[in-house]
């Protein structure tokens, strides 16, 4: 609930043995806010009371950045599911210092929805690409999905035949509407 809150001056001293090592950090915590209002605003591409739903902060509660930030993921998050990789979600503050109180505003901007252009896979020598790809949720030219590529992440970790299993989505050139999804995997040891 502490919307001031600043870390006013830090000092470092050692002891004279030279054994330890003091941090001091001097904090001003401010007044408690209360939330007097949640809102949202901007493209939101589904209904209102859809995002709404998700949203932590609730009118009358102590603010807490946690929540907001748990907020924030959540409707990204979800716009992410639905092919908008690259949603920005901005709480926007609106603070009274008089009556500590604080309304926020989650401003939502969708960016263009993406498509998975083509599906690569790196570093497999022994596994054949169509056993990776049938573990993969997420489909070439299909609406970007971050929900299906934790999935097939899973997925591809659960079969035992890799190490690590990373994936990347880099834009495609001159195509903003559109990603590749590169797989680099490590192979393990059999």
């Amino acid at each position: 609930g502490y919307v001031d809150f600043n870390v006013e001056s830090t000092q470092v001293a050692i002891s004279p043995d030279k054994k330890n090592m003091f941090i001091t950090a001097n904090v001003a915590e401010g007044d408690i806010y209360k939330v007097t209002e949640v809102s949202v605003s901007g493209d939101t591409i589904v209904p209102k009371e859809d995002i709404e739903k998700l949203l932590l902060v609730r009118t009358g509660n102590t603010f807490s950045r946690q929540l907001l930030t748990a907020t924030n993921d959540r409707i990204t998050a979800m716009l992410g599911n639905i092919g908008y990789a690259f949603a920005e979600v901005n709480p926007i503050p609106t603070i009274d210092r008089e009556k500590r109180e604080i309304g926020i505003n989650f401003s939502i901007d969708p960016g263009p929805r993406v498509q998975v252009r083509r599906i690569e896979i790196k570093g497999n020598v022994r596994t054949a690409d169509e056993v990776i790809r049938r573990q993969l949720r997420q489909f070439e030219n299909s609406w970007y999905s971050q929900a299906a590529l934790d999935r097939s992440k899973i997925r591809l970790q659960r079969l035992g035949f890799f190490d690590t299993v990373e994936i990347e989505t880099p834009s495609a050139p001159g195509r903003p509407d559109q990603v590749d999804v590169v797989l680099n995997v490590v192979e393990r040891n059999s």
